[in-house]
């Protein structure tokens, strides 16, 4: 008798994976477990520096500890792909 092994598409792997990971919540402890956050972030622009320095008042030396805790805290409420690309395109277009 032959045995029929179903080999499942890496891409699909990936996808059920994330899926359990949002079912769960399994993301609020550990957003890194989710393929589109990034545990690293960019330098800001010198003048993303100033916008969170002169208007929201973020003293120099807290602004990338600022920007991950309030991106963790986004994650922690609702974890779309759509915070990491928006947390970019600021930080791009500034």
């Amino acid at each position: 008798m032959t045995e029929v092994v179903l080999v499942q598409d890496p891409a699909q792997e990936e996808r059920s994976r994330v899926e359990q990971v949002v079912a769960t919540k399994a993301y609020v402890k550990d957003p890194e477990l989710l393929p589109w956050y990034t545990k690293q972030l960019e330098e800001p622009s010198p003048e993303t520096r100033d916008l969170f320095e002169s208007y929201s008042r973020v003293p120099a030396a807290d602004i990338i500890t600022h920007i991950k805790r309030v991106r963790d805290e986004a994650f922690s409420v609702v974890s779309l792909v759509c915070h990491t690309q928006q947390e970019r395109a600021v930080l791009t277009i500034l």
